[in-house]
């Protein structure tokens, strides 16, 4: 393949938001597009919106640290808990798109609060878990989930990050020279492979 020494970390970032919103997301002029993921993931999630800008969409940025979570956890009441946010479902109704950006994290809160305020927290979100997927399934919303290749995803599989950075980056076809002409090639490929196996 036209596989090439991995480049600078900016650049494999920008490649990987370019994969993205150029082949997982496809946006398109005038598409609203709801980034969604936590502070850990800020350079991934600043070059999504710079190509989300790019394609000629519009960005709505919806980013929280993690510790956000972890004080809502501790500290809030049972009506803070069940809130929902209208900001949220205002977004999921509007948007064309979303993309969440995900970082595995240390969460001392979850193993610590209880099921019951979990349940609190995650109970009322269930009605847009249900309109998510009323709306994938009628082809009203497109999303895709992407990591980013952090530190405790690294300690994680017990390697050093830039291993496991090395690792990601080439199993997203990052080292590629043109990342998303080789995911078309694979998916194609695939789509051969599977019409094979139907007949």
């Amino acid at each position: 393949m036209d596989a090439e020494p991995l480049p600078a970390p900016a650049t494999l970032i920008d490649r990987l938001a370019e994969v993205v919103i150029r082949y997982s997301t496809r946006v398109q002029p005038g598409e609203v597009v709801s980034l969604v993921g936590p502070s850990s993931t800020e350079p991934l999630f600043a070059a999504l919106y710079r190509e989300v800008l790019q394609a000629g969409g519009h960005p709505i940025p919806r980013m929280m640290p993690a510790a956000c979570d972890d004080l809502l956890y501790r500290h809030g009441n049972a009506a803070q808990l069940g809130y929902l946010d209208p900001l949220e479902v205002r977004g999921l109704e509007v948007a064309d798109v979303v993309i969440y950006t995900l970082a595995t994290v240390a969460d001392p809160a979850l193993g610590e609060v209880g099921a019951d305020r979990i349940g609190l927290r995650h109970r009322p979100r269930l009605p847009l878990l249900e309109a998510f997927c009323r709306r994938t399934e009628a082809g009203e919303l497109r999303w895709s989930a992407v990591q980013y290749p952090g530190a405790e995803a690294a300690r994680d599989a017990g390697l050093s990050l830039d291993d496991y950075r090395a690792i990601y980056w080439r199993a997203a076809l990052l080292d590629r020279t043109d990342p998303a002409a080789a995911w078309r090639a694979l998916a194609e490929r695939q789509a051969r492979l599977a019409a094979f196996l139907e007949t």
